[in-house]
């Protein structure tokens, strides 16, 4: 068996959804053991995404270890993105600021249910640690079969709120003007489903010169560790409050 171990998407621009997208792959390296691919999208002329996965050839060890799954409150037991959503709009304490951004947020459709673990109350949307949990799944079957579609999936679940996680203890002083990834990394450690429920575990350790570093872990219900990422991006931000001009 071959599995996925190691994923790296550097962003380079955006992408044109009126143009197809050439994708070049590159054998970088075949082992016995161990092989890499480099991953080029082009549209015109020019490179939009470049990936570089690694695959390994599954292998016993007697080396092995992970942290603690953290203990929450199962998915059961807590509300979903959408209800907690609702009830912040229908409070009629909830600063102007945050509305317009959570009605931009509920307008979406997400392809995934998300219930975050000790969600903030009012009060405490005003400073956060950099710090957040959610119990993530895809929405519908996927079934046991198909490990790449589940890769796939948690890749994008892995993007979700991922380097918003960064800006938290900024949220009220500073609106965000500019997001966007510059790097994306993946480390595929063991099966899982991504249409049974996984805690994502968020963290950023650091943020400074307008960009933010962002950590992950995506945790099996059963407590085995089944991906780690990480994230650097760009962040640029605007006081909530404009200075006067006068």
């Amino acid at each position: 068996m071959v599995q996925k171990e190691f994923l790296k998407k550097p962003s380079m621009q955006k992408g044109d959804l009126k143009v197809p997208v050439l994708y070049q792959v590159e054998r970088t390296r075949t082992g016995t053991s161990f092989s890499v691919r480099s991953v080029k999208a082009v549209q015109h002329g020019k490179p939009i995404f470049i990936c570089q996965a690694s695959f390994q050839k599954a292998q016993p060890s007697p080396v092995q270890h992970q942290f603690s799954m953290p203990s929450v409150p199962p998915p059961e037991e807590l509300l979903d993105h959408e209800a907690l959503i609702d009830q912040y709009l229908r409070d009629p304490n909830l600063q102007e600021k945050y509305r317009v951004g959570l009605n931009r947020i509920a307008a979406k459709e997400v392809p995934i249910e998300i219930k975050p673990v000790k969600p903030p109350t009012l009060s405490q949307l005003q400073s956060m640690d950099p710090k957040q949990m959610f119990w993530v799944r895809a929405r519908g079957h996927i079934g046991e079969g198909d490990m790449k579609m589940h890769c796939c999936v948690a890749a994008y679940i892995s993007d979700y709120a991922f380097l918003g996680t960064a800006v938290l203890p900024h949220h009220s002083q500073h609106k965000v003007h500019f997001m966007v990834s510059l790097d994306h990394s993946m480390w595929f450690h063991t099966p899982f489903r991504a249409d049974h429920w996984m805690l994502y575990e968020c963290e950023s350790p650091w943020a400074g010169g307008s960009r933010g570093l962002v950590q992950g872990r995506l945790w099996r219900r059963d407590g085995v560790l089944a991906v780690s990422c990480a994230q650097e991006g760009v962040i640029r931000v605007k006081p909530w409050a404009s200075e006067s001009k006068l």
